[in-house]
């Protein structure tokens, strides 16, 4: 499995501009700069597909919906096991859209 850990999001922007063709995201909601949250509805808007895992301290349900409404698949509360985090980017593996880059189109 290959995996790439940006130090910032505009570095992991920066990556997906770049043609990295990632099929799923796992990104904190807190960061620096710029939120996890601010990060998903940017990919969304330039009309990229990948799947999101979001990762948090908080689990306010208003704001799981808001990260859901984005378009995120997952949610784990931290501390978490790594079992929990492997387990949920599993599934969305299983449930991943095609990459951007392979012209599919968004369907439900």
């Amino acid at each position: 499995m290959w995996w790439w850990r940006p130090r910032t999001v505009s570095e992991a922007l920066h990556q997906l501009h770049a043609g990295c063709d990632a099929r799923v995201v796992v990104c904190d909601v807190n960061m620096p700069n710029m939120s996890g949250l601010e990060l998903l509805e940017t990919v969304r808007a330039e009309g990229r597909h990948e799947a999101f895992l979001m990762l948090t301290t908080e689990a306010d349900p208003a704001l799981v919906d808001k990260a859901r409404g984005l378009g995120a698949g997952g949610w784990l509360v931290k501390p978490f096991k790594p079992e929990q985090l492997l387990h949920a980017v599993a599934n969305l593996l299983t449930r991943a859209r095609p990459s951007h880059r392979e012209g599919a189109s968004a369907t439900t």
